[in-house]
């Protein structure tokens, strides 16, 4: 380490995001199967890095937790882009199955 707060990543710097990041690609395949766009990827690419960009703004020296920037600047790029489009309530209520075949998420197999 360089002395550079950016040189050591917590685990919320990269899990979260991943998770968050993995479930919008989910979604917008899921959508894209349907016949229909969703840009819930793009959104939450585009909040990860204009938190990373507010933590380099903002730096005071020290590490700056991802629940000051860049969870908040995902969360609320991927809710905006979900109340625009209109799926913030289907997405929140979405519950991914095991499998990748595009279901509802019932895994009882009804």
């Amino acid at each position: 380490l360089q002395g550079r707060p950016t040189d050591a990543l917590g685990l919320g710097d990269a899990v979260f995001p991943a998770v968050l990041s993995g479930w919008a690609l989910r979604w917008d395949k899921l959508k894209e199967e349907n016949g229909s766009k969703s840009f819930l990827f793009q959104a939450a690419l585009a909040g990860y890095c204009g938190g990373c960009f507010l933590c380099e703004v903002f730096n005071s020296g020290a590490g700056q937790p991802a629940l000051l920037f860049l969870s908040p600047a995902m969360l609320l790029a991927v809710f905006s882009a979900a109340a625009v489009s209109g799926d913030l309530v289907p997405a929140w209520q979405w519950a991914p199955s095991t499998q990748d075949d595009g279901s509802s998420g019932d895994e009882t197999g009804r």
